[in-house]
């Protein structure tokens, strides 16, 4: 869709219509499938269209409320999923996060589990990458679902001013969230000590989703590890 279709929704754009596209088996989570069907830069492709709002859930709960956020306002979307399954989201009292109540927004940045050690700025299946690393190290993290590598919003900011540290993790190559935050903090002056993106940088084989997610050093284990390595320097 962001390929060989490239160039319709550039005109789409341009003609600011309003087409939805939603896109599924997207990055390393389309597995077996191999490289040849791992879209590890569509965000990056569509993110600088003027006209295109692109986005991505975190869980099923999330992905109902965003089309629904799509379907009822006016504007070219870019909505990207994964292929395999991921279960719901839950809060720190087990409940659904994404529960009934929840409304989406364009840019909207979540606080998924609030901490001062060092903020993980997570997207798609990789938040629960990123809660499986914080229960595993046991670090105070602070967890933020970003749903949009275009925008960002005072969440993302009073955590970054509050940690001064950030690792972003995703399912695409750092010219997504990654290149996102790092302009985000520059734009709005935080001073950060640590920085580091987590993303795929070179292509995968076929495997399994954990299998590729380990080789390109976005699963939990590389995010512990990247949590250490920023606990190491001081704030």
């Amino acid at each position: 869709m962001t390929s060989r279709a490239k160039d319709q929704a550039r005109v789409n754009d341009i003609n600011r219509t309003n087409v939805k596209m939603v896109s599924t088996h997207c990055g390393l989570s389309v597995g077996e499938d191999g490289p040849t069907h791992q879209a590890i830069d569509d965000m990056s492709s569509f993110k600088p269209f003027f006209h295109t709002f692109v986005c991505e859930p975190a869980d099923p709960n999330h992905t109902d409320r965003m089309i629904r956020y799509a379907a009822t306002r006016y504007g070219n979307f870019y909505i990207r999923m994964g292929r395999h399954k991921i279960s719901a989201l839950l809060d720190e009292k087990g409940k659904p996060f994404f529960g009934t109540s929840y409304e989406y927004e364009h840019g909207k940045c979540d606080l998924f589990r609030s901490g001062k050690a060092i903020t993980i700025v997570a997207s798609g299946s990789c938040v629960a990458e990123a809660l499986k690393a914080r229960e595993i190290s046991g670090i105070d993290a602070e967890i933020i679902i970003a749903s949009s590598p275009q925008k960002f919003d005072s969440v993302l900011e009073k955590s970054l001013r509050k940690t001064k540290k950030v690792i972003v993790v995703e399912d695409h190559t750092s010219a997504g969230y990654g290149a996102g935050v790092s302009f985000f903090a520059a734009e709005k002056n935080i001073p950060l000590s640590f920085f580091k993106s987590l993303s795929v940088e070179e292509y995968q084989l076929s495997g399994k989703v954990e299998e590729l997610y380990k080789a390109a050093g976005i699963d939990s284990e590389a995010i512990v590890d990247a949590m250490g390595e920023a606990q190491k320097l001081k704030s």
